[in-house]
């Protein structure tokens, strides 16, 4: 077997699932099991459970689930952070911030009043990639009033039966990698 530079601890995410005024719950995969810590920057005294599922031999699955004591407030921007053995996310997700943030952030809107929507995705369609768009909207400055409610995700998001040779390829050399 070839040798490999090492995995980074984090492979996909962190995803925020789920927003509701007295949890979050956030989705990730790691090479390894992680233990990972939250930080908001209101004060909100919260408890964090953190399921790991191993879906591979360098690939667990952690689904955090954080229960806040006092409801968040509604149409504020609030900062977090997910800590991994005393690291913020600027330190081990750097790519995954927005030019010039320090950390993620979230709005829990008041009202569904604005909604984003996504669909099935096929990276070689020749038409402009939706999430691109979305992406962009929300890198861009907004009161939070002006931020989507909600990102709805409808479909099966890909077409597992219509997959680019060079897409197969490297889904195939990243199960050898991760076992």
């Amino acid at each position: 077997m070839p040798e490999h530079s090492p995995l980074p601890k984090v492979l996909a995410g962190p995803l925020l699932r789920r927003l509701e005024p007295q949890r979050l719950v956030f989705w990730l995969v790691g090479s390894e099991p992680l233990q990972p810590e939250l930080q908001l920057s209101i004060a909100a005294k919260h408890h964090l459970n953190s399921q790991v599922i191993a879906i591979g031999r360098h690939a667990f699955v952690h689904l955090i689930d954080v229960q806040l004591t006092t409801p968040l407030p509604t149409d504020v921007q609030i900062d977090y952070d997910l800590l991994l053995n005393g690291q913020g996310m600027a330190d081990w997700a750097a790519h995954a911030l927005y030019e010039e943030a320090v950390r993620p952030n979230f709005v829990v809107r008041g009202h569904l009043d604005h909604l984003l929507h996504g669909s099935c995705r096929k990276p070689h369609h020749p038409a402009a990639d939706g999430l691109l768009c979305a992406d962009r909207l929300l890198a861009a400055p907004h009161a939070p009033a002006e931020r989507p409610a909600l990102l709805m995700m409808s479909g099966d998001q890909v077409y597992a039966d219509d997959v680019a040779g060079p897409m197969l390829r490297a889904i195939h050399a990243l199960i050898e990698r991760l076992g």
